[in-house]
């Protein structure tokens, strides 16, 4: 219990201390020019690898479309109906 009452006595002296000399307020000051152009600078490097990641989805896919899924679905567009050649026997198209 004591040592918690000291911690928490040790950190609002250094919150006093900190407000009087005002070092909180001197370490955030940054010029805005500097802020916005770091901003920039982040902003234009996610759109790129936004970009990229989109572009390598994008070869993915029609890669994919390409190599085989068209054969794949070729079998299932043609539908195999019946063909009735005479009143007696049926036959299914297989083309």
């Amino acid at each position: 219990m004591l040592i918690l009452l000291s911690v928490i006595l040790f950190l609002l002296v250094l919150l006093v201390v900190m407000q009087v000399t005002g070092w909180s307020v001197t370490s955030r000051q940054e010029p805005p020019e500097q802020f916005i152009r770091e901003f920039r600078r982040e902003m234009a490097g996610q759109r790129d690898e936004t970009i990229r990641n989109l572009q390598a989805i994008k070869s993915e896919i029609e890669s994919l479309f390409s190599d085989g899924i068209d054969e794949k679905i070729d079998p299932l567009v043609k539908p195999k109906f019946p063909i009735i050649k005479n009143s007696n026997s049926l036959q299914y198209n297989q083309k």
